[in-house]
């Protein structure tokens, strides 16, 4: 049984990894844990279908977006704070299909990647612009519902439903589709520049979320969820697997996940919201996991 509540938050994230010292212990892999929930993003209107959430640091704010409906089409892109609270009453209606939201800290911009930004031009349904988009804010760090074009194409994303998640350290996208295949894509030109093969053998065939993915840049951890085992999966961009977190919610089998601030969220339809939760990298599970050890011993 899934359970709905959701649990006090916290002062920071690093406070919930810490909770989860006992669980850990000193394993450097830590499988079939049990994610421990953070906080909660409730959007403040109706979503097509929930897309990722970004973390903007500068302006300490959260951005969660959707698919675009409605006709005309638009997508709606909700603000929040760092404690998780909307900040804005309506959301921004951006006049495209949205499939992933990035914030880029190389520019200091709000990015949003359209349906079909592999091929671009204008889409047959909907008739919105395609491609890579930047999402204007205002001074508050509001998105204003303007965009302007970045790349008109992004041939090297993995179809045209993809979610690329953004790898500034490596100015690169990773596009995800359906299977076990990574498209690593140049964020200067959309070229395709090379793919990852993630091994599958420590988990079986669990049935990815489709499109979907998340990039944790601090641990160079990619993360896919699946809608049929609701877990999320870790791996490392050689393709190797970490560990395997277990999620308290019904994941979907369609986008609706993205990693931000440190934190995993997963859309979840029952609430409408995005749901997030913390899942310690190995190395951040050992180094607790010694600091525990090593306190026992002076006393």
């Amino acid at each position: 049984m899934k359970g709905n509540e959701v649990g006090s938050v916290g002062p920071s994230v690093a406070a919930y990894a810490l909770v989860g010292v006992g669980l850990f212990a000193m394993s450097e892999t830590a499988r079939g844990e049990i994610a421990q929930r953070t906080i909660f993003l409730q959007a403040s209107t109706a979503v097509g279908a929930g897309l990722n959430v970004t973390w903007d640091p500068s302006s300490q704010r959260y951005y969660a977006a959707s698919t675009g409906f409605g006709e005309p089409m638009y997508s709606p892109v909700f603000t929040f704070s760092a404690a998780g609270t909307i900040v804005d009453e309506f959301p921004a209606y951006l006049e495209h299909d949205l499939r992933s939201i990035n914030y880029n800290p190389n520019t200091n911009k709000l990015e949003v990647m359209t349906f079909n930004a592999r091929d671009g031009g204008v889409g047959t349904a909907g008739n919105r612009d395609q491609g890579l988009f930047e999402a204007s804010r205002d001074a508050s760090g509001l998105p204003t519902g303007s965009t302007n074009v970045l790349l008109g194409s992004l041939p090297g994303n993995l179809g045209r439903q993809t979610m690329p998640v953004y790898d500034a350290g490596r100015n690169q996208f990773y596009s995800f589709s359906n299977t076990n295949i990574f498209n690593r894509v140049s964020r200067a030109d959309g070229s395709l520049l090379g793919t990852i093969a993630l091994d599958t053998a420590p988990i079986g065939n669990p049935g990815f979320t489709w499109f979907a993915s998340g990039f944790d840049q601090q641990n160079d951890l990619l993360v896919v969820t699946s809608g049929d085992a609701d877990k999320a999966y870790t791996y490392r961009l050689d393709g190797t697997y970490v560990n395997t977190w277990d999620l308290d919610i019904d994941v979907g089998g369609f986008y609706g996940t993205g990693f931000a601030n440190g934190q995993l969220f997963v859309y979840d339809s029952s609430r409408n919201g995005w749901q997030g939760y913390a899942i310690p990298s190995p190395a951040s599970v050992g180094l607790f996991g010694l600091a525990a050890v090593f306190s026992r011993r002076r006393r």
